[in-house]
C-alpha cells in the first residue's frame, strides 16, 4: 500500500484549490508506484477538516475508485 497524505497550513475554501492538491498528491503516489515497479488497482481519496474546530464545522468524506485495469499513465489517475 502506498499512502501520500498531507495537511494544509490553512483552511481550503475552493474546490479548485482542493483538486490541485489532490492532483499533486496523486502524482507523488504515482512516483512511488513507479519506483517500486508496482501497479495500482484501487485508489482512495479522503478529506477532513481539522479536529480542533467547532463540532458543527467538522467534515469528513472519502471516495474509493476501483480501477478496471492498472493504469500506466498518470492522466488515468
Amino acid at each position: 500500500m502506498i499512502c501520500t497524505s498531507r495537511m494544509f497550513g490553512q483552511r481550503v475554501y475552493t474546490f479548485s484549490a482542493l483538486a490541485e492538491s489532490v492532483a499533486s498528491y496523486t502524482a507523488r503516489a504515482a512516483e512511488k508506484l513507479r519506483a517500486q515497479q508496482s501497479l495500482c488497482q484501487v485508489m482512495r481519496v479522503g478529506i477532513q477538516t481539522g479536529m480542533h474546530g467547532l463540532p458543527e464545522e467538522r467534515y469528513s468524506n472519502g471516495a474509493v475508485l476501483n480501477l478496471p485495469y492498472p493504469p500506466t499513465i498518470l492522466e488515468c489517475l
